[in-house]
């Protein structure tokens, strides 16, 4: 595990600094289809994230990429599932939460559906926590409920949890609606609902999303 994983830090490296290319990268990832470590299974989510910044600009390469990881990712999903079976390893309830996380961003049609009834069947403190962010970045960016902002900021509100705070305020960063980005810019000033230690977490994932970059750009310039 460690080998394979070392050796996919060295390529992803190499691709940061243009040692190889961006393709030669995706070819390798072809290799590791059916890997089921989840110390390599991390490499390869930061390979893919490096990726994934090459074809921000670029819709058609977006959409081939998004396909690839759906389809790297399909063997241990189908594997895996959502749910944990009666005595199974680990690693593997940890390897679910990263695999899911490729599914979403792969757009698969079954996985967004089923992340968006499990947010609506479940008060989001029930959820499992493995699965917690990938569940509300699911609902958030691709439900269309317009409800889910509030929902979610009620809840960062009330909740005395420090680990369901951070998972909200990943799921509420990555939206994709131009009016709750600029909704929650406005809210990084106010000290009533934004504790002024966790402006910097909510600043930086507005900074992550390609949505709302431009828009937190100009709100830290102003």
């Amino acid at each position: 595990d460690r080998q394979r994983a070392q050796y996919l830090n060295e390529q992803t490296l190499l691709a940061r600094g243009g040692m190889i290319t961006s393709a030669a990268l995706v070819d390798l990832l072809v290799a590791f289809e059916r890997e089921t470590s989840q110390k390599v299974w991390d490499m390869i989510a930061i390979a893919i994230s490096d990726l994934k910044r090459f074809v921000e600009t670029n819709p058609d390469a977006e959409k081939k990429l998004r396909a690839f990881v759906g389809r790297l990712a399909q063997f241990q999903f189908s594997r895996l599932g959502w749910d944990a079976r009666p005595g199974e390893p680990e690693e593997d309830t940890e390897l679910r939460a990263t695999i899911l996380g490729c599914m979403v961003y792969a757009e698969d049609p079954d996985v967004l559906a089923e992340a968006i009834r499990r947010f609506q069947a479940t008060p989001p403190e029930q959820l499992n926590p493995e699965l917690r962010s990938v569940i509300m970045t699911a609902a958030v960016r691709y439900s269309g409920d317009v409800h889910v902002i509030d929902r979610l900021l009620d809840l960062y509100q009330s909740t005395s949890s420090s680990d369901l705070k951070s998972d909200i305020t990943n799921a509420l960063t990555s939206t994709r609606d131009n009016g709750a980005i600029a909704r929650l810019l406005k809210l990084l000033s106010d000290t009533k609902t934004i504790r002024p230690q966790d402006t910097i977490s909510w600043y930086v994932g507005l900074l992550r999303n390609r949505e709302g970059r431009d828009a937190t750009w100009r709100w830290l310039r102003e």
